[in-house]
């Protein structure tokens, strides 16, 4: 092996490196070496790689320029390359990797690719680390905004990144039991941080100046609930009678009933693309300098809905 990562190690020494690392999704290597996930429902996740297979057989990736946000381990980025990209760019934020970004190195260097590796991208400043790198042809943006802080921002710094034919791929979970147009923040859930229903994420998509041109839908969650209105007008009416003629301990395992709809979530894929002209989301100027995709807005001008 002639990186510094493998060199002069036997095959042995190869795998225990390999094992070492505390990997995402799965590899076959050449050479007979194998990359374990980590994750304790790998099964669950087979699936919904499987799913994504399925998405990016419909995307034509052939001499494109491809920017991958938030990769990981590079899976993504690889078989991007694999499917003919001339260029790949895989980026990621070390500081919120808990692999510490040696895998996507190892891999590299195992798949003998091509792809440019950055790993001192954040999301949040794409626009500026970025803007002498793209535009892109593909931007490929899988199970990342569900972790954000801020993920309308971030989309905001996406969108600045495209050119007028390219496609973005997003990928992540909705609440499909969540009232319409909300989204439950839980910070402390490390698996999914934000979770909005369909209508408040596509509502993040298109306020970001991005249009949905397709859609796919994967439940992930074998234990979906039967009633997928918990919170709907029955539940609200024996919550307010409780409130005025039942006991606390009533109250309060009534309210529990929301718990496994609110953390249930299914699996979304979108393909995107940039949009100029009135969005009907803004009637005032856009922040993050969307305002250049809207020719609107010249100044602060409200615009009459």
């Amino acid at each position: 092996m002639s990186s510094s990562l493998l060199s002069g190690l036997s095959k042995q020494e190869i795998q225990a490196k390999i094992d070492r690392v505390p990997w995402y999704h799965e590899y076959d290597f050449p050479g007979g070496f194998r990359a374990k996930s980590s994750t304790p429902d790998t099964a669950d996740h087979r699936a919904l790689w499987g799913f994504l297979h399925e998405q990016l057989d419909k995307v034509d990736f052939k001499g494109k320029r491809v920017l991958e946000i938030g990769s990981w381990d590079g899976y993504w980025s690889f078989e991007a390359e694999k499917r003919g990209a001339a260029r790949v760019l895989s980026t990621d934020d070390l500081s919120q990797n808990w692999s510490a970004g040696e895998g996507i190195q190892i891999a590299r260097e195992l798949l003998g690719s091509k792809i440019e590796v950055r790993q001192d991208v954040s999301v949040y400043s794409l626009k500026e680390t970025l803007a002498s790198e793209g535009p892109f042809d593909i931007i490929i943006y899988l199970g990342v905004y569900y972790h954000l802080f801020d993920p309308y921002y971030a989309f905001t710094q996406i969108r600045h990144l495209c050119g007028p034919d390219t496609i973005v791929l997003i990928d992540g979970p909705e609440g499909p039991a969540l009232p319409e147009g909300t989204a439950c923040l839980n910070f402390a859930n490390h698996a999914i941080e934000f979770l909005p229903s369909k209508g408040a994420l596509e509502q993040l998509v298109e306020a970001a100046y991005l249009t949905i041109e397709h859609r796919a839908e994967f439940n992930t969650d074998k234990n979906q609930p039967a009633d997928t209105d918990p919170v709907g007008r029955k539940w609200r009416l024996k919550q307010a009678a409780l409130a005025l003629f039942g006991s606390r301990e009533k109250i309060r395992q009534h309210a529990k009933q929301i718990e496994p709809y609110t953390f249930f979530a299914r699996r979304v894929f979108f393909h995107a693309k940039g949009f100029q002209g009135a969005s009907r989301l803004h009637a005032y100027k856009p922040p993050f300098g969307l305002e250049c995709y809207d020719d609107r807005f010249n100044g602060q001008t409200p615009i009459t809905p």
